[in-house]
C-alpha cells in the first residue's frame, strides 16, 4: 500500500537556518539577563533581611551564586555540605530538604543552601 502524500519542497536555506539560530540566541540572552537581574534583586533583599546569617558568594567558572551559610548545633564542625534547590522548592519542605537540613545541623555538619526562593519564603524558615 502506498501513500499519496505530496513531497514538500525544501525551502530552508543556510540563510534561513542562520536567521532562526540568531533569533533563538537573542531570546536566550533576554532570558539570561532577566535571571541575572532577578538573582541580583533577591540577593539585595536577603542582605537586608538576614541579620544573623552569613551570605556567601560561591563561584563556578564565570558564574557566581549566593548562598546562606548556617553553622551546626555543636562543635567541632565535622565538615560542610552545599545544598542546591531550584525554583518552586521551599527551603524547608517536610518530605525532603527540611529533615536533611535538620540532620546536618544535629550531626556537626555546616551547610549552605542556594536557592531562587523568595526572601519571604526563606524568612519563614528562620
Amino acid at each position: 500500500m502506498t501513500r499519496n502524500t505530496p513531497k514538500i519542497p525544501r525551502i530552508l536555506t543556510a540563510g534561513t537556518h542562520a536567521l532562526i539560530l540568531a533569533l533563538l540566541l537573542s531570546l536566550a540572552g533576554v532570558a539570561i539577563a532577566a535571571d541575572v537581574e532577578r538573582e541580583q534583586r533577591l540577593v539585595a533583599e536577603l542582605e537586608a533581611s538576614l541579620f544573623d546569617r552569613n551570605l556567601q558568594r560561591l563561584s563556578a567558572g564565570k558564574v557566581t551564586f549566593t548562598a546562606v551559610e548556617l553553622a551546626p548545633d555543636s562543635k567541632p564542625v565535622r565538615g560542610s555540605i552545599i545544598l542546591l534547590h531550584g525554583r518552586g522548592v521551599h527551603a524547608d519542605w517536610p518530605d525532603n530538604i527540611g529533615p536533611l537540613r535538620t540532620a546536618l545541623a544535629q550531626n556537626a555538619l555546616a551547610y549552605a543552601f542556594a536557592s531562587d526562593a523568595s526572601p519571604g519564603e526563606i524568612r519563614q524558615v528562620f
